[in-house]
């Protein structure tokens, strides 16, 4: 039985007329065009606008995932499970854990087939999955309750064949990667 099905026979997504729920929040189906014309118009000359994107993102996914932890008592492995598989229903492309590394609060994620970043291929020059990052980040966060940043460090719209998302600690991301740290974390730079 398929994740999509589960969550049917679960009633945990529901379509009803104007309204869509899954896991007890309200989603709304929109384009992922929509999502890349406004990264479009950010992700190369403000860098303050990337950060809020990424930060709304992170929050919602941080809320979520405290509501389905508490509501299902949600293991470490159930989090990481779960994400993946919301990562995929929700369409944001075809996730994978590449590495997961809970003592030390780290992780790589890739995914292929990004909408927003298959949109925005050879047109932009900085990587621009400004959403799914900060959706991983917070659901990163969530599962290792812990506070984690995340950096995307290969993307689908500058030629590469999938996008890579690495999860560490802030100090971690800012001496590993520390041009990307500057364009994709600039709230943490301003304080």
């Amino acid at each position: 039985m398929s994740f999509f099905e589960k969550l049917l026979l679960s009633k945990q997504l529901s379509f009803n007329l104007g309204d869509i729920e899954l896991l007890d929040q309200r989603l709304v189906i929109v384009s992922s065009e929509a999502f890349a014309n406004y990264i479009y118009s950010i992700n190369d000359s403000n860098e303050l606008a990337v950060s809020n994107l990424y930060q709304i993102a992170k929050k919602a996914m941080i809320q979520l995932g405290i509501n389905i932890g508490k509501k299902y008592s949600f293991s470490f492995g159930d989090y990481s499970t779960w994400f993946v598989e919301i990562a995929r229903l929700n369409g944001w492309g075809k996730a994978k854990w590449e590495l997961l590394d809970k003592k030390n609060f780290k992780g790589i994620i890739s995914i292929e087939d990004s909408p927003i970043s298959t949109a925005l291929k050879n047109k932009v020059k900085n990587p621009c999955d400004h959403i799914i990052r900060g959706l991983i980040a917070g659901g990163a966060t969530s599962s290792f309750k812990m506070d984690v940043e995340v950096i995307e460090t290969e993307c689908i719209a500058q030629g590469k064949e999938k996008c890579i998302f690495v999860i560490d600690t802030d100090s971690n991301l800012k001496s590993q990667f520390p041009d990307l740290y500057t364009k994709q974390l600039v709230y943490r730079r301003l304080g």
